[in-house]
């Protein structure tokens, strides 16, 4: 997140978000919203999942849209249990951390090691 961002920025975020999602529905509203979150919040990604039906004890989520600043990535399936995005929801904790930070806490998260943040 910018340095800085306060409530003013956060409102301005959301209008933003309204105006560039204002046309779009289904999947290309939620691909300009990853999108244009992930630029706006200088992230390393923003991603939006859905949880999926599996055949193991593992909780298991699959992308429904994903965005760096720099490429749009393929969509991926992941155990929520091996990474911050479902430990987050498992946990109810927060997804916003540092690279650093989750390079510490989930060496060996499969969407931090795909997608090198």
């Amino acid at each position: 997140m910018p340095s800085g961002f306060n409530d003013g920025d956060a409102v301005e975020l959301l209008k933003s978000l309204a105006a560039v999602t204002a046309d779009a529905s289904g999947d290309e509203y939620l691909s300009r919203l990853c999108l244009h979150l992930c630029r706006q919040l200088e992230a390393s990604a923003v991603i939006v999942a859905e949880l999926c039906e599996t055949e193991t004890d593992l909780p298991k989520a699959r992308s429904i849209a994903l965005a760096r600043p720099e490429a749009q990535p393929d969509l991926v399936e992941f155990t929520l249990t091996e990474c911050l995005a479902g430990y987050a929801i498992l946990e109810g904790s927060t997804l916003v951390r540092s690279a650093d930070d989750l390079a510490i806490d989930f060496p060996e998260d499969p969407l931090r090691t795909q997608y090198q943040f």
